[in-house]
């Protein structure tokens, strides 16, 4: 951020806040939500719309 002008420092800091947040927060998650999809039974695709 040192190259950032003073207009546009904020938005960087924004930015940078952001991408921390996501990487300590939504990131994690990946994994456990991949073996989740993974193993789902895809039963209920096979039902006809008729059943719902």
């Amino acid at each position: 951020m040192p190259a950032a002008s003073a207009k546009d420092r904020p938005f960087c800091q924004g930015k940078v806040a952001a991408a921390k947040f996501f990487a300590r927060i939504v990131l994690p998650l990946v994994p456990p939500r991949r073996l989740i999809v993974e193993g789902a039974d895809l039963s209920l695709m096979e039902l006809p719309e008729a059943a719902f």
